[in-house]
């Protein structure tokens, strides 16, 4: 697995996650992890998306201030 940086997560996978796991994921393919429905049932309409997306982003900056 190369990436194009290598943080925190990058060194958890290689040294701290058990063996077992590890091969579990290197073996596996997206469609192994995330189903069709995954995480809604149907899309949102993009002017709907955009709209919450918008509040979440400006409650996302109060919690960071």
């Amino acid at each position: 697995m190369t990436l194009p940086f290598d943080g925190g997560i990058s060194a958890f996978f290689n040294y701290l996650t058990p063996d077992s796991v590890r091969s579990a994921i290197k073996r596996s393919d997206k469609s192994d992890i995330i189903s069709t429905s995954y995480p809604h049932q149907e899309r949102l309409a993009r002017a709907v998306y955009k709209g919450q997306l918008a509040k979440l982003q400006i409650e996302l900056v109060k919690m960071q201030a």
